[in-house]
């Protein structure tokens, strides 16, 4: 144990892991998204995507697909 309030552990893990994922986001931003959204709009088509349709983005990455989606 480290001697810390589980309060104030749980604090320093989230923002450890906020931090974190802000660096490793933009990488992945510009080394994945560039191919990865190449097949945004095959994805959308295989789900019919369009207006009035609901979607749910959880875990897609940096929000491509999803604003691929919104455009439609």
């Amino acid at each position: 144990m480290t001697g810390q309030p589980p309060i104030a552990a749980h604090e320093a893990f989230k923002q450890f892991e906020r931090d974190k994922f802000s660096l490793m986001a933009q990488g992945y931003d510009q080394a994945m998204a560039i191919v990865t959204s190449q097949v945004d709009q095959a994805i959308l088509d295989a789900v019919e995507a369009g207006y009035g349709k609901q979607l749910l983005d959880v875990a897609c990455g940096t929000g491509w697909l999803s604003a691929a989606a919104v455009s439609r």
